[in-house]
C-alpha cells in the first residue's frame, strides 16, 4: 500500500460542508454503479497492446446548486445549475504477461494481473438539464480533483504516483422525474501526467495517466 491523500481528502470534505450554508441548495442525493479504468504508459518495456482495461465501482454524495431557469414553454424547461461531489472511485488497469517460462524454462500461460488505484474524486460540474413533465435529459461537463486513497498491486511504482491530479469529466444523463431516479454516463479525461519521470543515463522517459468512465444509477432528492 502506498501514502493516501488522506489530509487533502478531509479539507475537501470540511469545504464542502460549509458550502452548504453559503449556497442555494436545489438538490442532493446519492449515486454509484460500475466503472471501467485504464491507464496510459508511455515506457520502452510497457507494451501498451498488453494493456486492458479494469472493472470497479464508484459511490457518490452529492449536491445541486442554484437551478437557474433561462427558457420555458408549455411542455418543458431549461436549466442551469452547478454539481458538486464526493465520489469514491476505483481505478487501475490490466497488464498481460505472456512468454513467461518457469524454472524448468517451460512456456507459462498467458495472465492478466490487475492493479487499483483508489481515489477520493471531486467534480465541479455545470449541468445543462431540459425538464419535461415526466423526464429530463441533460449534460455535465466541468472539472475534478482526485485524491489518492491508496493503491495495491501497481507494479512498484505507486510512491512515485502524484497523490493529487487534476482532471475533466463530461456526460449525459436521463432523471425520471416523478421517482427522482436518474441514469448517466461520465468520461472522466487526465489531461495531465499521474507520473512522470526521465532516466539521465539512457534518455528514456516514463509518463503514465489514468483514463476511465463510469455508468451510475442514482436518487436525488429535493
Amino acid at each position: 500500500m502506498r501514502r493516501s491523500g488522506l489530509p487533502a481528502a478531509l479539507l475537501i470534505v470540511l469545504l464542502c460542508s460549509s458550502m452548504a450554508y453559503a449556497l442555494p441548495l436545489r438538490s442532493w442525493g446519492f449515486k454509484g454503479g460500475y466503472t471501467s479504468a485504464v491507464q496510459i504508459w508511455q515506457h520502452d518495456w510497457i507494451s501498451n497492446e498488453a494493456i486492458s482495461r479494469r472493472s470497479g465501482i464508484h459511490l457518490c454524495a452529492y449536491a445541486e446548486w442554484f437551478d437557474r431557469e433561462f427558457h420555458a414553454s408549455f411542455d418543458e424547461s431549461h436549466h442551469l445549475s452547478v454539481i458538486t461531489g464526493l465520489n469514491y472511485e476505483q481505478k487501475g488497469m490490466g497488464y498481460t504477461i505472456s512468454n513467461a517460462r518457469d524454472q524448468y524454462n517451460r512456456q507459462l500461460k498467458d495472465r492478466t494481473v490487475y492493479s487499483r488505484l483508489d481515489y477520493l474524486s471531486v467534480p465541479i460540474m455545470a449541468k445543462y438539464c431540459v425538464r419535461g413533465k415526466r423526464s429530463a435529459p441533460y449534460l455535465v461537463a466541468g472539472p475534478r480533483l482526485d485524491i489518492s486513497l491508496g493503491s495495491k498491486d501497481t507494479f512498484g511504482l505507486e510512491d512515485e504516483f502524484r497523490d493529487v491530479v487534476f482532471g475533466l469529466s463530461a456526460g449525459v444523463g436521463f432523471e425520471v422525474s416523478p421517482l427522482g431516479l436518474f441514469f448517466e454516463f461520465v468520461y472522466n479525461y487526465d489531461p495531465f501526467w499521474l507520473w512522470e519521470a526521465k532516466n539521465e543515463l539512457t534518455g528514456n522517459g516514463i509518463r503514465v495517466k489514468n483514463e476511465s468512465f463510469n455508468i451510475s444509477m442514482g436518487v436525488g432528492m429535493q
